[in-house]
């Protein structure tokens, strides 16, 4: 049997391509008398180390996509720390425009809190006035009465010789000197009764100023001093009410300290009067 000749596929030498691949290892191993170290080749690497290289290759891969996933990771950081300050303006703007909502949520409140008492306060008073309209209608109606009785008792004609007292009942009675000092009093007495003024009394007592205005003198010189009244009534049997109050105010001129004292204790209405009033 002849001897097989061997020609190494690597080198074109004369032993087998394993000995160049895997002992010659690029023509370090000379102990068979290798002649390959005369021929230039590339040395391959074994297994190892392309298991190596492998790896080193997979690594640095790795390496490149943990850079990539890093790099990616800080700027979507970022963008998310931008977006969180810019949110975070977002809200202190909102948070103060919030405030100033409630501010004005407060001061609309309180604007309505203010309209919803006056309204009350102005119903309260359309109330009163309904009712002191009434009353001043009553009293005018009274007063159209009493007005149509003074003119029908002066149209009737007076006999010739007219019995004194009997004439001097009918003036007192035509001109009502009674309902002047009843308005008095019950002025008087809402006074002292509300602790208010003058001007609230005569609303509060339904009494018109006008009505006791032009006869003040005929009732407090009743209360002066009752005596003094019946003698200038006595002297005025023949004369108006108007002549009455002219009287009575000469009258009370005497008694102006005594008068003080008395709208001082509040016997009497404070009313002022100049040196004119008494003359």
């Amino acid at each position: 049997m002849s001897q097989r000749n061997l020609k190494c596929t690597v080198c074109s030498g004369s032993h087998s391509r394993l000995h160049c691949t895997f002992i010659c290892k690029s023509c370090g191993g000379d102990y068979r008398q290798c002649e390959c170290e005369t021929v230039n080749r590339q040395s391959r690497p074994n297994k190892r180390q392309r298991n190596a290289e492998a790896r080193e290759t997979d690594s640095e891969r790795n390496n490149k996509e943990l850079q990539k996933r890093y790099d990616s990771l800080l700027k979507d950081h970022e963008r998310l720390a931008q977006a969180f300050r810019n949110q975070e303006k977002e809200t202190k703007l909102l948070g103060q425009q919030l405030e100033e909502k409630e501010k004005e949520y407060e001061e609309v409140a309180n604007d309505a809190e203010e309209l919803a008492n006056l309204v009350r306060t102005k119903c309260e008073a359309i109330k009163t006035l309904e009712k002191r309209l009434a009353e001043a209608k009553k009293l005018i109606a009274s007063f159209k009465q009493e007005l149509q009785s003074a003119r029908n008792s002066s149209s009737v004609t007076e006999p010739q010789h007219p019995d004194p007292p009997q004439q001097q009942s009918i003036r007192v009675s035509s001109h009502s000197l009674s309902s002047i000092h009843s308005r008095y009093d019950k002025v008087l007495q809402t006074m002292k009764d509300n602790n208010c003024s003058m001007a609230n009394a005569y609303r509060l007592s339904g009494c018109p100023r006008s009505t006791l205005r032009d006869f003040i003198a005929i009732a407090e010189l009743k209360k002066v001093d009752s005596r003094a009244f019946e003698i200038a009534l006595a002297n005025c049997q023949e004369e108006s009410v108007r002549e009455l109050e002219k009287m009575c105010r000469k009258s009370l001129g005497r008694y102006m300290p005594l008068m003080s004292t008395m709208r001082r204790e509040g016997q009497l209405l404070p009313l002022k009067f100049d040196q004119r009033f008494y003359e």
